[in-house]
């Protein structure tokens, strides 16, 4: 199992509450391994299986619906 890291910018967020509640919704995707949250800098960094889950349906997690915008970081 190789794990694959990358950056999200995710706008919206406006406490650490919000950063709370997204990094809950994410682990608790099957092959998310580790999910870490900036929510002053409205940045993330998720480590994933690639096998079991990629990063186009890490962008669409329901954790985003309606309150964030969120893109892949460069």
């Amino acid at each position: 199992m190789a794990l694959k890291s990358f950056g999200l910018k995710i706008s919206g967020m406006t406490c650490q509450g919000c950063a709370d509640t997204i990094s809950r919704y994410l682990r608790k995707e099957k092959g998310v391994a580790q999910v870490s949250i900036d929510w002053e800098a409205g940045s993330a960094m998720v480590v994933i299986d690639p096998d079991v889950i990629s990063e186009e349906e890490i962008l669409h997690n329901s954790a985003f619906e309606g309150h964030y915008s969120v893109e892949l970081a460069e």
